[in-house]
């Protein structure tokens, strides 16, 4: 991470926008957004690293690293193997992947079927997405002439909605007060778009918005990892079991990394204790 960058921590839906905008890596994406995984752990998976059984995982066991221009295969970042949960909604997409592939074949590689360079993976496919994922919501309220923000970011509320109802009323559309293909392409057939305007909400049409999204700033792909881990603390305050996810040696590290995303229990704990009493 760049020195001085604050890390992004994307919502669970936010991460969804950003992997539809990804194209052939739509799952490579969502899968290192729900996992954790490194970049260069993650494109050295093969397929026999996956259990896809009742209790779905991934071994993570190696990882490459780029010296000198070459890419060399190695320990994981912590030297030591893991083995990381997947979430249910992988695990169907995962099954479509790997039909028909030997353990050993990559499980992402590059469209020559070799491990992937950080390099080329972002300049093509990541760099466009996250522009395109981060700047939706105002893409629309440029669309409709209008601007709505939070803390400085194009949100999807009340002005939004009220904008966005009236145009899909005009034009006798269904499903009013959300957006998908058909919207897009409607904002896009605007006479008062530009040409440029144009080719972006053309590109959106995999998105769907709702009431209450909102833009966000553009991730770099080891945010993924935090927003992994963000989702993980969201729903277990186990540092262990969020340690052992992230391939930390130990839970310290995990809290002075991710502390911060502890702060929202600061208050919560002394108020919980007066719930024992009842």
């Amino acid at each position: 991470m760049t020195a001085g960058r604050e890390s992004v921590y994307l919502t669970r839906p936010q991460l969804e926008r950003l992997a539809a905008c990804s194209d052939r890596y739509e799952l490579l994406v969502r899968f290192t957004g729900l996992t954790g995984l490194r970049w260069g752990e993650v494109t050295a998976l093969v397929v026999g690293d996956l259990d896809l059984g009742p209790r779905p995982y991934v071994s993570v066991s190696k990882a490459y690293s780029e010296v000198n221009g070459r890419l060399l295969l190695g320990e994981t970042k912590g030297h030591a193997a893991r083995d990381v949960p997947l979430p249910a909604s992988l695990v169907e997409d995962l099954l479509l992947l790997v039909r028909g592939k030997t353990a050993e074949a990559l499980l992402f590689p590059s469209s020559q079927g070799l491990p992937m360079r950080n390099s080329n993976f972002t300049r093509r496919y990541y760099e466009p997405a996250r522009q395109l994922a981060s700047t939706s919501v105002g893409r629309v309220q440029a669309a409709l002439g209008i601007t709505e923000t939070r803390r400085g970011l194009a949100v999807f509320g009340d002005v939004t909605l009220a904008a966005l109802t009236g145009f899909q009323y005009d034009l006798e559309m269904p499903n009013a007060g959300a957006i998908g293909e058909e919207t897009w392409r409607a904002l896009a057939s605007e006479a008062s778009v530009s040409d440029e305007q144009r080719a972006w909400l053309l590109r959106s049409g995999g998105i769907t918005l709702v009431y209450g999204d909102m833009d966000f700033r553009p991730p770099v792909f080891h945010d993924l990892r935090h927003t992994a881990v963000s989702l993980y603390l969201s729903v277990t305050k186990n540092v262990k079991h969020v340690q052992r996810i992230a391939g930390h040696k130990d839970g310290t590290t995990t809290i002075n990394t991710y502390g911060a995303l502890f702060d929202d229990d600061f208050f919560k704990a002394a108020a919980g204790l007066d719930s024992l009493a009842k």
